[in-house]
């Protein structure tokens, strides 16, 4: 689980760093308006604190007191993008679904850790 820490925040902090910085370079988001720009940044700072706390994690693993908060955020932050993007999806908004199926993927990982988390402290 230490590994799924460290590659959490690398990801989370990439596209934070994107999202926040480049967002006009995002073929996505080319034509996009100012609101949606700042929407995207907006993400972009939420996936970056996300990031910077997975790190906190990885760094002090033997912490176990850790974990499970930051599973449950992750799970929830990530099910909350996935329901977000392939609602909009459904309504015309995202041309694709597929970063909501990655989102969505990813909630599933986060509720499989904390789920064997809680099976093995009991």
């Amino acid at each position: 689980m230490k590994r799924f820490f460290l590659i959490t925040a690398l990801l989370e902090i990439l596209a934070g760093i994107i999202l926040f910085f480049i967002t006009e370079k995002i073929p996505e988001f080319k034509n996009a308006s100012k609101l949606t720009l700042g929407f995207a940044k907006m993400y972009g700072v939420s996936a970056f604190s996300l990031g910077l706390f997975a790190l906190y994690v990885w760094k002090f693993f033997e912490n176990k007191k850790l974990h499970k908060p930051f599973l449950i955020i992750f799970s929830i932050f990530n099910l909350g993008i996935a329901h977000s993007i392939i609602n909009s999806y459904l309504n015309n908004g995202f041309e694709n679904p597929y970063p909501g199926i990655f989102h969505f993927i990813l909630a599933i990982i986060g509720l499989y850790f904390l789920l064997k988390k809680k099976k093995t402290n009991n």
